[in-house]
This record gives C-alpha cells, structure tokens and sequence, in this order.
C-alpha cells in the first residue's frame, strides 16, 4: 500500500465510523477485498451471511494491513496498545476468514477412487485401439 495520510491509520476515526470513501487509497483496497473475496465465494450472488462475512474480512484486513505499514515504517518496536490491537485484529481475521471457507466455491473434493477409475479406463480403451 502507498503511503498513508496523516491521521487516516490503524486509529483513525474514518475507520472506526466505517465510513471511508471509495476513492481514497483505503477505499480501494476494501473495494478490491469484497471483490476478491466475493470471488473466492464463487462470484455470484452471495447470501446475507456471505455478505456480512465479506464485509467483516475486507475491514479486518485494512485494520491488518494498516498496522503491517505502521511497523514496516519505523525503527522501534511496537507499542502494548498497537501490539495488543494487532493481535486481535489478526486472529480475528483468521477465525472470520475460517469461516468463509479455505477452498474456493468452485472446488470439488477429490474422489480418489473414482480418479483412479477413470485413469484406469483411459489407459484401457488406449490400449484397446
């Protein structure tokens, strides 16, 4: 992410309002979180729990990434305050991204079994001809 404004970080009270404009570099980055995200859920309409999902992920991870920009861009360490922030922005990030689901919509379980089937066939009739 590019360098953040003056008063529009991990603290920022846009940011605890939930009221960020779309064209701000933070808006952009939640447009593009809902999007990839919404992608991940397989791109279609989503349901009211999807979308409240989604909506959740992409804020934690501006929060997330505001706070990585923070540290990456200063020599000492961090605070109790930020770190005790961070922590709870981050696991809940993952617990919220758990349930959203590790495999993308479209993905099928493999059947092994059945792989090996049609593996076995197509050796067959290749063999056969």
């Amino acid at each position: 992410m590019a360098a953040n404004r003056p008063g529009n970080g991990p603290y920022s009270k846009l940011l605890a309002r939930g009221t960020v404009s779309g064209r701000s570099r933070n808006g952009r980055f939640l447009v593009a979180a809902r999007e990839e995200l919404t992608e991940h859920l397989g791109g279609g309409p989503l349901t009211a729990a999807q979308r409240i999902l989604v909506e959740r992920v992409a804020w934690l991870r501006l929060h997330v990434a505001l706070f990585d920009e923070k540290v990456a861009n200063r020599s000492e360490p961090m605070s109790d305050r930020d770190r005790a922030s961070y922590l709870a922005f981050s696991n809940s990030l993952v617990r919220a991204t758990r349930e959203l689901g590790l495999e993308p919509a479209g993905a099928k379980p493999m059947d092994a079994m059945s792989a090996l089937r049609a593996h076995v066939a197509a050796r067959q009739s290749g063999e056969a001809a």
